[in-house]
């Protein structure tokens, strides 16, 4: 195993819930390694960057603090070693290794698991290291995790997105639905249950509600849902929802059980029928206003969020009063 006991590092990480988890990872495959986790750029040996694409003022805060790595002093007499990797080096990472020289490691969504790997093959070589691919390599969940507080946990339960709305950039960063077996869920749920200060399980994935789907043939969310709320664990979340496939076994699970926490993030994006069809969504607001209407019903003191675009292409004055 790659020896990293004399070298520090610090993670810097933009977007969504599921880079935050993809960090931990890291954090966890470079603290087995004998790596420091630091709190500056500047004390760092090796300094991480876990990039996203969804949001413009994110990619512009990303791109212009590593361009600025080439004028941060190294922490030791050996160079820093600058890692590039998330959404943004998926679908960017040749042309961020090619403007970026001094960028030594770029590696996408796909390979994430392997940057051990890539690490190695920089410091024996000392050139730059650019691996994208298409498809999973490996299953992150299966490596070293370094959770960022003990009292509360992020589980992945699948990733990827098929939906492709037209605004969002997921499926071509993230791939397909790929969801992890149930069995390698339950397994983790009872890992997390033996952490004695843990309260609070996140399950995770671009689109939780349609899980197994491409394992079993339909979704088996609130299978996981219920394993989740039998596994002892205090409180339970998850998220983000897709209005069209939440379905009522779901909802059922959901106002069942107390520990599964009576919050839900569901994106409703537009208010208007027209845009919701231009934008792909596959439900019209009276659909989601009746889902609406049936976790109210049933989810005692549920809190509803939302995200709404406004200004979306095509767009008129009587749909945005929608």
């Amino acid at each position: 195993m790659l020896d990293l006991s004399n070298k520090t590092y610090f993670i810097q990480v933009f977007g969504c819930q599921m880079n935050l988890s993809d960090a931990e990872h890291i954090c966890g495959m470079l603290d087995s390694r004998g790596a420091t986790q630091v709190g500056t750029i500047e004390k760092s040996d090796i300094c991480i960057f876990v990039s996203c694409c969804v949001r413009e003022a994110a990619n512009v805060i990303f791109m212009g603090q590593v361009a600025s790595m080439k004028n941060f002093a190294p922490a030791s007499d050996q160079a820093r070693i600058t890692c590039v990797c998330g959404c943004y080096a998926q679908l960017k990472g040749k042309e961020i290794a090619s403007e970026l020289k001094h960028v030594n490691i770029v590696f996408g969504t796909n390979n994430i698991a392997l940057f051990p790997q890539y690490l190695e093959q920089h410091i024996q070589s000392g050139k730059q290291v650019v691996e994208l691919y298409d498809n999973m390599q490996a299953d992150l969940c299966k490596c070293e995790k370094k959770q960022k507080t003990d009292y509360s946990a992020w589980l992945p339960i699948m990733t990827g997105c098929n939906n492709f709305c037209t605004y969002c950039i997921v499926p071509y960063v993230r791939g397909r639905e790929i969801s992890r077996p149930i069995e390698d869920v339950e397994h983790d749920l009872k890992k997390l249950c033996a952490s004695p200060n843990l309260k609070q399980v996140t399950l995770l994935g671009q689109n939780v509600n349609s899980y197994g789907r491409d394992l079993y043939g339909s979704p088996k969310f609130a299978k996981v849902l219920e394993l989740a709320a039998n596994s002892g664990i205090e409180r339970i979340r998850f998220v983000t929802s897709h209005p069209k496939d939440l379905s009522d076994e779901t909802i059922e699970v959901f106002a069942k059980y107390s520990n599964i926490m009576p919050q839900l993030h569901l994106p409703l994006q537009s208010g208007s029928a027209r845009i919701l069809k231009a934008m792909n969504r596959k439900y019209d607001p009276n659909e989601y206003l009746s889902l609406v209407d049936k976790l109210k019903a049933n989810v005692k003191d549920i809190a509803l969020s939302t995200d709404i675009i406004v200004g979306f292409p095509g767009e008129t004055l009587q749909d945005f009063e929608k």
